[in-house]
């Protein structure tokens, strides 16, 4: 692997890094922070349990393609071993 190839690399795994722990953070605000049925909201950080939600799934989505993107990165030594 090149120089830029090997600095995209490494860009790319601190990018999963955050996104996964991101994705799972707002996991566990969504579902053990933040009370299960309505009647009365309840926020966390600013932020109620739908938005909790959203982020989760947008950074959900945003790791399977930074998922892809490593995958692709490495695509030579997955189809030699």
């Amino acid at each position: 692997m090149n120089k830029i190839l090997s600095k995209i690399n490494i860009a790319i795994d601190f990018l999963m890094l955050l996104v996964f722990v991101v994705t799972g953070f707002s996991a566990i605000v969504a579902d053990k922070i933040l009370p299960r049925g309505g009647g009365h909201v309840n926020i966390f950080w600013g932020t109620d349990k739908n938005g909790w939600l959203n982020l989760h799934d947008r950074s959900g989505y945003i790791f399977i393609i930074l998922v892809l993107i490593h995958l692709g990165l490495h695509w030579r030594w997955l189809a030699t071993q």
